[in-house]
């Protein structure tokens, strides 16, 4: 059964510090079943982690196709698979208005598979979004996604209205542990285990 979905003012902010410790130190053992653990770090999971490709340096992602109304636009991140050396906890989502425009993003889900299972449905339509015309980040939070080693990701998105490309812009909130020398975010934060 996919995990449960929370708005951000429904959870306390204590809460989430608490999550995000217990995730960094969670990731850190998946990461060390293939790592030296005295090797290991933590970091911010990155846009740039879903893409393996290192274009995505904008500070978000966005639909790589048009979505079409009512319809799901699935795997938009095909390489999005985590590394032999790294392994990621999701937490939430964050959603963001395109700067000036003058409507709120039009994400109605999305779903999260981690090797094909279903682990998160979050129907992004019951919550409200950022007022229009801003760009500040909303954040909605889950039961964190626990994603190993060389493990596939697949995110699909939904939309109640078409959209064209690159409109809708989003972060995942979450955590990685990856072996140091591959860290991809100079400002990691090492931890030791």
């Amino acid at each position: 059964m996919p995990n449960r979905f929370y708005p951000r003012n429904a959870v306390d902010q204590g809460a989430i510090t608490q999550t995000r410790q217990k995730a960094a130190q969670i990731v850190q053992t998946l990461a060390a079943s293939v790592n030296a653990a005295s090797d290991l770090m933590y970091r911010d999971l990155l846009p740039r982690d879903f893409t393996q490709n290192g274009a995505t340096d904008l500070g978000y992602l966005t639909n790589p196709a048009a979505l079409v109304a009512n319809t799901w636009l699935n795997n938009v991140f095909p390489d999005a698979v985590t590394k032999t050396t790294q392994a990621f906890a999701i937490l939430g989502i964050a959603l963001r208005n395109t700067a000036g425009s003058a409507t709120p993003p039009r994400l109605d889900a999305v779903e999260i598979m981690v090797a094909s299972k279903l682990v998160v449905y979050a129907p992004l339509s019951e919550i409200q979004a950022p007022a229009a015309g801003t760009t500040p980040q909303e954040g909605y939070w889950f039961e964190p996604v626990w994603v190993p080693p060389q493990t596939q990701l697949t995110i699909n998105l939904l939309s109640g209205t078409g959209q064209t490309i690159s409109t809708e812009q989003f972060v995942f909130i979450g955590v990685v542990g990856e072996k140091e020398g591959d860290l991809t975010n100079s400002q990691a934060s090492p931890q030791s285990s």
